[in-house]
């Protein structure tokens, strides 16, 4: 009887510690497998951020690189030199460090925006010393070959100035001469006296450069509008003595003056004075001019004779 009572409690002590035991060990090893599976998920979500960081950081460096391969370095003229050159300096580097510069310019567009100018040493991480843009050294020798490229266009632009000065005070010296050439060559011979005079000049100016020389003296005399210049010229041209024996085109049995070189070069010079003036209008002033001829001589007559006649 004791025995079967020993033995029961026995019993009833494996009956309830046998199930807390193997709770026990569920719960622990739940609670292991628990902590490999967040130790595990937690490497693998570091592994995943890693790889999406590394995939973005190649993407946009890959994307990068193909924004540089559709540009083209070129080298600036001096003059849009300061726009598109972009030097950079880093503050934390030495005072005596060379300054990044880039030049760069859009093959589609083949204009150079400031947008498009970045330093070299912010994408110095793309591509290495070896990659699409320049080091150290190639900074330094493109500073230099920019600089000597503009000295030697400055001294070009200098020996240019030069030789225009040079050309100009020529030109100016030539018109000097001409100028005296004329007054030596037209000033003792103008206004013509008479009809012996009118040949002497058509045969001067048979040559082209006297003639060129006739036409400038005219010129110079000037007018406001080429009704005056035409009366001026042809007062400096002839006396009225020799103004009245001519007429535009032979009218009266006068002498055609229009068949004259001398009237050529009246012609050339007041349309080089008035360029807008038509060959009829010049025609048809002159013409007036002459026939008007007979007046002027009476007016001139009569103010003669009255001169005189204070003088007595």
């Amino acid at each position: 009887m004791s025995y079967g009572i020993t033995h029961y409690c026995v019993l009833e002590d494996q009956n309830i510690s046998s199930p807390s035991r193997s709770n026990f060990d569920n719960r622990e090893d739940e609670e292991k497998t628990r902590r490999l599976i967040e130790k595990y998920d937690a490497g693998d979500n570091s592994r995943q951020r890693q790889r999406k960081i590394h995939w973005s950081e190649e993407n946009l460096n890959q994307e990068k690189l193909e924004a540089v391969k559709n540009r083209k370095r070129f080298t600036f003229p001096v003059d849009t030199t300061e726009e598109v050159c972009n030097v950079h300096k880093d503050p934390q580097s030495n005072a005596n460090s060379v300054p990044s510069v880039t030049f760069y310019s859009n093959r589609e567009g083949g204009t150079v925006h400031t947008d498009d100018v970045h330093s070299i040493s912010s994408r110095s991480t793309l591509t290495g010393s070896s990659g699409v843009f320049p080091n150290h050294d190639q900074h330094t020798e493109l500073l230099q070959t920019i600089l000597k490229t503009q000295i030697e266009i400055k001294f070009e632009i200098n020996e240019l100035r030069k030789k225009v000065d040079k050309i100009e005070n020529k030109e100016i010296n030539q018109n000097k001469v001409d100028f005296r050439l004329q007054t030596t060559t037209f000033v003792d011979k103008l206004p013509i006296n008479n009809l012996s005079e009118i040949d002497e000049i058509e045969d001067l100016i048979k040559n082209e450069e006297i003639f060129n020389e006739l036409v400038n003296f005219l010129f110079l005399v000037g007018g406001e509008n080429y009704v005056r210049m035409v009366n001026s010229v042809m007062k400096k041209l002839l006396r009225h003595e020799v103004a009245v024996k001519f007429s535009g085109v032979g009218k009266k049995q006068k002498l055609r003056f229009c068949n004259l070189k001398i009237y050529k070069a009246v012609h050339m010079a007041i349309r080089k004075r008035h360029n807008s003036t038509t060959d009829q209008e010049i025609q048809k002033t002159i013409s007036l001019y002459l026939a008007q001829s007979k007046a002027r001589l009476s007016s001139s007559k009569t103010r003669r004779f009255l001169d005189n006649q204070e003088k007595v």
